[in-house]
């Protein structure tokens, strides 16, 4: 039996080592390679929602629907501001 770990201190999106720790393996000449743990930007998506008002009102509240966070992430809201007033 080969006796061994890994590790990754894996946080936010980037490039994080995966390091092979070797432990004792007497009938074997083991070499370790270590290697990489790329974690990638999630997707999300900001759907602007379909509004209406009658000509010469006010420009209704906007709002957008956001889907694709994890892990209690909040997208900010940005300006949205109409295209045509």
């Amino acid at each position: 039996m080969l006796n061994y770990t890994l590790a990754t201190t894996a946080l936010q999106f980037w490039q994080y080592p995966i390091t092979v720790a070797l432990g004792s393996n007497p009938n074997y000449d083991v070499t370790p390679t270590d290697g990489t743990l790329t974690v990638n930007p999630r997707p999300a998506t900001v759907k602007a929602d379909d509004g209406n008002k009658f000509y010469g009102d006010l420009n209704p509240a906007l709002a957008a629907t956001v889907t694709g966070t994890v892990n209690g992430d909040v997208l900010n809201a940005g300006d949205y501001s109409p295209a045509v007033l």
